[in-house]
């Protein structure tokens, strides 16, 4: 069986991401950063609410206390930027500094699990042609989030499923896209 570890917000999106992949037979567990103290999907709130998925599933929940990472890489970055006179992109190097290779690296070295998943609609294709992996827009082009991911680095893409990035409602048994990460 195909083990993966899906990054949890507690939301919907990856939620529902979760669920997907469990029905379509992946050993899944679930996964969340905790990014800030207060309320809000990335926080006290999303935690329970991903806690609570994890149970109705029966699949394993892990927290990770990621506030210092978050604080230095995303507020801090995010502060530095405005004060400079830019509009940083907060969620694309949230992407890239805190979560991803994070959350890779806690599944390989605590879990023996190589891949991860998160609820982003975005697809990889590789290319056989040059054979690499390509970061495309998801098939629903209204809720397509590729540009959040368009920096990270290409060794994550072949080890990352985006369950919901091929369709806006992924077919049963349908087999994700996946990119290395």
């Amino acid at each position: 069986m195909k083990k993966v570890v899906v990054g949890l917000s507690g939301g919907v999106d990856s939620s529902t991401a979760a669920a997907i992949l469990h029905h379509q037979g992946y050993e899944v567990v679930g996964l969340t950063l905790w990014l800030m103290k207060g309320k809000g999907q990335c926080c006290s709130e999303g935690m329970l609410d991903a806690a609570r998925i994890c149970s109705q599933l029966g699949i394993p929940h892990h927290i990770i206390d990621s506030l210092e990472d978050f604080q230095a890489n995303i507020v801090n970055y995010l502060v530095s930027g405005y004060s400079n006179g830019i509009t940083p992109l907060p969620c694309s190097q949230c992407n890239k500094a805190v979560k991803f290779g994070p959350m890779l690296a806690y599944a390989r070295s605590h879990l023996s699990i190589e891949a991860i998943a998160t609820g982003h609609y975005a697809r990889v294709n590789y290319n056989r042609d040059n054979g690499r992996y390509q970061l495309k827009r998801a098939v629903d082009l209204t809720k397509d989030q590729s540009y959040f991911l368009y920096d990270l680095p290409r060794s994550c893409w072949q080890r990352q499923y985006f369950p919901w990035g091929q369709s806006p409602r992924p077919k049963p048994g349908a087999s994700p896209q996946s990119w290395d990460c």
